[in-house]
């Protein structure tokens, strides 16, 4: 039977549980996105504006998915990581149930926070669980798809939201269920909710190729060195973790508001429908990326197994400069037919981001370190880009232009900046990741001779 790698996983299991965690992560989004296909209702409803809507988008989610990145990602290096993601799957899932019965704007915070608190749990443990089961030359492939599943669930948000709401506003104002009534975006959130708490059941046979994963203590290093510990990793390769954070904080930062603000901004500019919106925007995130993802993800593995240390972040340094007009002109133009091109080709460069940056992690991080880096990272990450990327089109739209017109101006000033951002950072990373990957390319080969 093959196996993924040393680890006794076979090979087909390890494609199972790629997909099974894709799911995961498909189901994530849609749970986390939804809210942007709702904005109009949820406002009128609620008696809220543009900024209070990206603070419930963003800074909700955030303030606890970023606090509980690192712990969760430090209990999945000592853990079975299948535990702690069905852990998280319920807690969210039960969370955007609760979001339904939200009836302010302080209740759905609370809620939208506790979602983030659940979806903490998920990347810190899949992603090394992912890179544990293949080899380093093989690695980029499943991480990509995986990364790509989260256009899956945005896809789902956006096409099933604006069926959703479309559907529902027509049967009334308020519905009844159990003897309440709910408004119609209320209802959204039971309907989306549920799928997650059927599905957490398959986290349960979900492998686990790390060695001794459930004890308590450390795992030791080859020749008796003391165990590597996190921030002195970061410490020691400071420069590579100050640009590298930097680059995909805005680039998260941008993807958010693309994937928060595109749906409005095409409503209130061309006065399409929720479903028109949906389906369009749907499919752009169907198709595209997971062409970007298969593509990209095989050229770093190319590039890899010819020793191109720093391959994940170059090729994504070259995508980012090549989306940079299209970034800018998706927004500005008053052309439906350029909007779409562009918005497409930001898909096919910029977005499908975090396959580099999870692929670079695996690469020149240490096997023991890879749950709580990986979770030091994406609660960094995630915070800069949830925080601020929303909130900050509200803040702008709200109280700088004092114009809800102004949102595609908004847009395309802070696509136009963060990707230049992007770029910047991304070529100031390239030399400190090759002297890195050495670095742990020299360290595995010292401990497979001391072993």
């Amino acid at each position: 039977m093959t196996l993924a790698d040393g680890n006794s996983v076979p090979r087909s299991r390890a494609w199972k549980a790629v997909a099974v965690l894709s799911v995961f992560y498909a189901i994530a989004m849609l749970d986390r996105v939804i809210l942007s296909m709702m904005i109009g209702p949820i406002k009128a409803d609620l008696g809220i504006n543009d900024f209070q809507v990206g603070l419930l988008i963003g800074l909700s989610f955030a303030l606890t998915y970023v606090i509980s990145g690192v712990p969760f990602g430090l209990l999945a290096d000592r853990f079975p990581r299948k535990w702690i993601i069905l852990a998280g799957l319920l807690i969210w899932s039960v969370a955007t149930i609760g979001c339904g019965f939200a009836n302010g704007f302080l209740s759905l915070f609370l809620m939208r926070m506790i979602v983030g608190l659940g979806e903490a749990a998920l990347s810190p443990s899949a992603i090394p669980l992912i890179a544990d089961m293949f080899p380093p030359e093989k690695r980029s492939l499943p991480l990509s798809l995986y990364q790509a599943a989260t256009h899956l669930g945005s896809a789902m948000a956006l096409i099933s939201g604006g069926l959703l709401i479309d559907s529902l506003s027509h049967v009334s104002a308020r519905l009844e269920l159990l003897g309440h009534g709910f408004h119609g975006w209320q209802m959204v959130f039971f309907i989306v909710g549920i799928p997650g708490c059927l599905l957490a059941l398959l986290a349960i046979r979900l492998p686990e190729p790390r060695k001794r994963a459930s004890t308590l203590t450390p795992q030791p290093t080859p020749g008796g060195s003391r165990p590597a510990r996190v921030w002195p990793f970061i410490v020691r390769h400071k420069r590579l973790f100050f640009f590298f954070m930097l680059a995909f904080a805005a680039n998260v930062t941008v993807s958010y508001a693309f994937a928060y603000w595109s749906a409005e901004h095409l409503y209130r500019k061309l006065g399409w429908s929720k479903s028109e919106i949906g389906l369009t925007l749907g499919l752009l995130l169907l198709v595209p990326p997971f062409i970007s993802h298969a593509i990209t993800g095989t050229l770093v593995d190319r590039m890899t197994v010819r020793r191109i240390d720093d391959a994940p972040l170059r090729l994504f340094f070259w995508m980012a400069l090549v989306s940079l007009p299209f970034g800018i002109l998706a927004y500005a133009t008053a052309s439906p037919v350029l909007a779409i091109a562009s918005l497409i080709a930001l898909k096919l460069f910029l977005i499908p981001s975090l396959g580099f940056a999870t692929t670079s992690l695996q690469l020149f991080t240490p096997t023991q370190l890879r749950g709580g880096v990986t979770g030091l990272f994406l609660s960094f990450v995630n915070f800069a880009g949830l925080a601020i990327g929303p909130a900050l089109v509200g803040f702008l739209t709200h109280y700088v232009w004092k114009d809800e017109a102004a949102l595609g101006t908004v847009l395309s000033i802070i696509m136009g900046t963060g990707i230049s951002i992007i770029c910047i950072c991304l070529h100031f990373s390239l030399k400190p990741m090759r002297a890195a990957v050495a670095e742990a390319r020299m360290d595995a080969s010292d401990s497979a001779a001391t072993a």
